[in-house]
């Protein structure tokens, strides 16, 4: 009687790590699913000339992988790209609150600090014109 009660325990157990284990590779299957559809239509995007949809396509890719450097830098390199689009413009405000975004993505990196730079000395030389 023991051993039967001891037999279905574990055939029990067994069937419960599987359903775990299931639904742990649907779960992580999906999110890379998840993750490949909005990398790949973040480049797309980008590649149409849609940098404000590609930042928002990479941005939902990092959120799914958040230690994924490629996307990260990616991501920074498109939204510092899109900032000195909007700065070029004579977007000033755009310019700032996307340079902003590069820099709360990761403010140690060269090219947002360098960017970041270029837009602040811009928009101070701008208003010290408008002053004059």
């Amino acid at each position: 009687m023991k051993k039967k009660l001891v037999k279905n325990i574990i055939l029990a157990l067994s069937i419960i790590c599987f359903l775990i284990a299931v639904i742990f590779f649907v779960r992580i299957h999906g999110k890379t699913r998840e993750f490949k559809n909005f990398f790949n239509q973040g480049v797309q995007t980008y590649l149409s000339g849609d940098m404000e949809s590609a930042v928002v396509n990479f941005k939902k890719a990092l959120e799914i992988k958040p230690k994924d450097k490629k996307v990260k830098s990616i991501l920074i390199k498109t939204v510092v790209e899109l900032s000195l689009k909007y700065y070029l413009d004579g977007k000033q405000d755009n310019a700032m609150n996307t340079i902003s975004t590069a820099m709360s993505i990761d403010v140690n990196d060269p090219l947002v600090r360098n960017a970041y730079i270029q837009i602040v000395k811009g928009a101070v030389l701008a208003d010290s014109s408008i002053t004059k």
